[in-house]
């Protein structure tokens, strides 16, 4: 897929002959067979790469995912959730984050929270970009078959 390749192409240049551009290969087939897909996380990266369960490539997962989410690449973008206290999960943009990681307060309740920050989970979504990339390249490819 030619949307998979550019992407990989620099990345081998930053980490050549690592494992992050193997990785970055299986979590890009991952969202192009399943495209509905909004939240991709270390766990998630983890049942991708199987050799990778229990930690084993931690360090290249993370350096992966920041690439993939780095103005070079532009497939994941990096989005945040709160787990409020009863269960509720709401969306944070970046700005909030800053927000409550300065002055520790529930933008929901505005009461002050020491352990909030312990609920703020960080996760990687599809671009728009890359999602439509993935389109294109789809319609092209069932053009050319016609």
């Amino acid at each position: 897929m030619e949307a998979i390749s550019n992407i990989i192409a620099p990345l081998l240049r930053v980490f050549p002959g690592g494992e992050e551009a193997d990785i970055a290969q299986r979590v890009l087939r991952f969202v192009v067979d399943h495209s509905t897909t909004t939240h991709i996380d270390l766990q998630l990266v983890r049942q991708i790469v199987p050799e990778a369960a229990a930690g084993a490539y931690d360090r290249q997962i993370l350096r992966t995912l920041q690439y993939l989410a780095g103005d070079a690449a532009k497939a994941l973008e990096v989005r945040f959730e709160m787990i409020r206290s009863d269960d509720d999960i709401i969306q944070l943009e970046p700005t909030d984050v800053q927000e409550i990681r300065q002055h520790l307060v529930d933008p929901v309740s505005g009461e002050e929270d020491p352990t909030i920050l312990e609920r703020i989970i960080i996760y990687f979504s599809p671009t728009d970009l890359f999602l439509q990339m993935i389109i294109e390249e789809h319609a092209r490819d069932e053009g050319a078959k016609s």
